[in-house]
């Protein structure tokens, strides 16, 4: 556990050296996290990262060729009443190209020096139910991603 709060450290660290805001520090630093750890789906070490603001993914597992979006948001935890996870997305337009074939990598963390766990959902349990956009009307509004009970892997890095 002290080797994976150190990395998340280091990791966040990187990203204030190089002047990033918050949302952006901790979003790029959830990034470079997840390419230190295996890939949920192959158990590989070998991922390909993308620029800024690519469409729909962040991260590429080489060993399996799946694609995945990560998200990172403090004390990120499922709703006590009905287990579901609930994180806020990218542009819903470009949220919803993704489904069926983006799977969600969620950083759940403390501080810029702890991180709590991890939360993977496989791109086969998006569906467009998941995806609820801020102004019903507008493609490229904001939206909120709901995870329901039974659809996330809990990935704990004790």
């Amino acid at each position: 556990m002290d080797a994976v709060q150190a990395l998340w450290s280091d990791c966040c660290r990187q990203q204030r050296d190089k002047g990033h805001d918050r949302t952006h520090l901790i979003g790029r630093a959830a990034e470079l996290f997840v390419q230190h750890l295996r890939c949920p789906v192959c158990s590989a070490f070998d991922w390909k990262s993308y620029p800024d603001n690519h469409p729909s993914f962040d991260l590429t597992c080489k060993g399996c060729s799946t694609h995945f979006q990560i998200k990172a948001q403090k004390e990120l935890k499922p709703v006590a009443t009905d287990k579901r996870l609930a994180v806020m997305g990218t542009t819903y337009s470009r949220a919803v190209s993704g489904i069926g074939s983006v799977a969600y990598l969620l950083v759940s963390y403390h501080s810029v020096a702890s991180i709590r766990c991890m939360y993977y959902i496989p791109s086969n349990k998006m569906e467009l139910s998941c995806f609820h956009p801020w102004k019903a009307t507008v493609l490229n509004t904001l939206c909120t991603i709901t995870f329901q009970k039974g659809t996330y892997t809990k990935i704990c890095f004790c």
